[in-house]
């Protein structure tokens, strides 16, 4: 029996397992530069600035400032500032007012990112076999309400749902539901209601039923992203809340995937979920995971091939 058969739903990092970075930090920083006639900063010392100025924010102000009610921008803004300030930058408030705009806009569209050519057949593959489809991701809502559906990479919406109707054939259940689409939902209940289609859709797996619901270009079900939620990866209770979010499903039952054994593996494994991780890049630290009992794939398609092929975890 495959894993596959044995799965409910999976949930997905983002950056590093379904995105990358395009470039370097210090492209965007340059070009903001040159935008308002300055001379491109020094990229190593841009590059250290920002690691200094991100870790300082991130330990300050956690998840993007969502406990202190910081607004995202605010975030940025003087993260940005103290990168410039760390490197040996010191505009005045005009100037980098001026660069700071144009930095923030950048990281805001899909241009700093590329998406793994597996990346979105994969998902696809996942949702078609009746599997929900979440993402855990330590990113702002950005990511969710604009950086991902740029890239291609959308979340279900009743735009990309065409649902006939629901034939649900269980020892003594017998259920018939039908959904029009000209029906007017109220915000309040919107993504409940899909998320419900959905779940719906997951449980007939148990019963070899049968679903007319067709996936007219969507990628991703749910997401649960740390500045909207106020945790972050590694702390575990964000896995609970995906857990949560897919409906209060069983976390043995559901698969995380990711690319970090301290963010991914290890916390979604202390809260039952099944977990294995990528190695797209090639990381030294791969040949440690797998001496502490992990599975390592190279990529979302090895991914694939392994869920339907029989193979087992390893613990």
């Amino acid at each position: 029996m495959s894993l596959l058969s044995k799965l409910r739903c999976i949930t997905v990092d983002v950056t590093g397992t379904l995105i990358a970075y395009k470039g370097e930090l210090g492209d965007y920083y340059c070009m903001a530069a040159k935008s308002v006639g300055l001379p491109c900063p020094d990229y190593k010392r841009m590059h250290e600035g920002f690691k200094l100025a991100y870790t300082e924010m991130a330990k300050k102000y956690p998840c993007f400032g969502h406990a202190a009610k910081l607004p995202t921008i605010v975030w940025w803004k003087t993260c940005v500032r103290n990168s410039f300030i760390k490197a040996g930058y010191d505009y005045d408030e005009e100037t980098f007012e001026k660069i700071f705009r144009r930095i923030y806009a950048s990281f805001g569209s899909s241009a700093p990112y590329s998406v793994f050519p597996d990346s979105q057949p994969f998902l696809r593959w996942a949702r078609g076999e009746g599997l929900l489809v979440g993402l855990v991701s330590n990113a702002e809502y950005r990511y969710q309400d604009v950086i991902l559906p740029a890239l291609g990479l959308e979340q279900l919406t009743l735009d990309f749902i065409r649902f006939h109707a629901v034939y649900l054939i269980a020892p003594k259940i017998t259920v018939k539901a039908i959904a029009c689409m000209h029906v007017c939902v109220h915000p309040l209940y919107y993504q409940n209601l899909l998320m419900l289609l959905r779940i719906v859709h997951a449980e007939l797996k148990i019963y070899n039923g049968n679903i007319i619901l067709e996936n007219q270009g969507s990628e991703w079900d749910f997401g649960v992203f740390s500045g909207l939620e106020g945790v972050e990866k590694p702390d575990p209770r964000i896995y609970k809340i995906a857990l949560e979010r897919a409906g209060k499903i069983a976390p043995e039952v559901t698969l995380h995937i990711g690319d970090s054994m301290r963010k991914d593996y290890l916390p979604a494994k202390s809260v039952g979920m099944q977990a294995l991780l990528l190695d797209r890049f090639k990381t030294p630290d791969a040949v440690e995971w797998k001496k502490s009992g992990a599975t390592v794939l190279p990529d979302l398609a090895a991914v694939q091939e392994f869920l339907t092929s029989g193979s087992k975890l390893t613990c």
